[in-house]
């Protein structure tokens, strides 16, 4: 895979390391994690993209949207005739006769902004420019180390970016295209806490609150973390106990379960209807 430009070399003060061989890094640790788990999490609430219906924004960076800049010069010669007029002074009478000679090709950013990667389409909004496709309007890609260039049905033009570690963002592309990587948005996550907690109450009907419920599907009890991981811990539970909470209350509007002060029971008319 090729490069668009040269390599950078910015660097952080406290490592010593290049600032965008750790963004790197940490990309690449991104990238790890999401081919290892067939899964991506979206940014639920750091883009400003206006989002359409069911939409989830997959990955944003900042990027820079190229174009091919042509360099010419005129070469030619002229012709006539030189007469002598006297005292050493000559009138040269002719024409010029040149022609353009394109010299080279450079990239030049047109204009900065950022790419977003949704579940629906790839946009950039830059400070003058806008480009939007939809995935399924993309035909193929130009992969390069530090950008790609989007081939879109209906558009002669390719638009080209460059892309701090495009890598990551062409594999969750093909990834999320290819059906191969599921998209953990909020509302997948959601069904999957309220499939769980049906799944324990129809398993055993007995009453649980929303910190049993928890524990019963794998969590780890606080007493049995290592002291320099409890604050981590708390962290990932709360996160953990909000989503069991969001999915009984709305399975308790629904009613499929009741509620008595901190404990939750499966509706009886909903027993009835498993057990039938």
């Amino acid at each position: 895979m090729g490069r668009l430009f040269g390599r950078g070399a910015r660097q952080n003060r406290g490592t010593g390391q290049s600032i965008d061989a750790e963004r790197d890094a940490l990309d690449e640790n991104i990238l790890k994690q999401i081919e290892d788990s067939k899964m991506v999490f979206p940014d639920e609430n750091s883009t400003t993209l206006i989002r359409r219906p069911d939409e989830d924004v997959l990955i944003e960076r900042e990027a820079a949207l190229l174009k091919e800049v042509i360099h010419r010069e005129v070469r030619g010669g002229s012709q006539g005739v030189s007469v002598p007029l006297g005292h050493g002074v000559r009138y040269r009478t002719g024409s010029f006769r040149g022609h353009n000679v394109v010299t080279g090709r450079t990239l030049e950013p047109e204009d900065t902004g950022i790419l977003s990667l949704t579940s629906q389409r790839i946009v950039f909004v830059g400070h003058r420019k806008t480009v939007e496709t939809a995935l399924s309007k993309l035909i193929s890609l130009d992969a390069y180390e530090d950008g790609l260039g989007l081939h879109i049905s209906g558009r002669e033009s390719v638009p080209l970016f460059r892309v701090r570690s495009a890598a990551l963002l062409l594999n969750i592309l093909n990834g999320v295209t290819s059906g191969e990587y599921t998209i953990m948005s909020e509302r997948v996550r959601a069904a999957g806490t309220r499939e769980k907690i049906l799944r324990m109450f129809r398993q055993d009907p007995k009453p649980r609150t929303i910190e049993e419920m928890r524990i019963e599907d794998g969590g780890t009890p606080e007493d049995a973390v290592p002291e320099h991981l409890r604050e981590v811990h708390a962290m990932v539970t709360a996160e953990v106990l909000s989503g069991f909470q969001r999915a009984a209350d709305a399975l308790t509007s629904e009613g499929l379960l009741t509620r008595s002060d901190d404990h939750y029971s499966l509706k009886q008319s909903a027993a009835e209807d498993t057990n039938n």
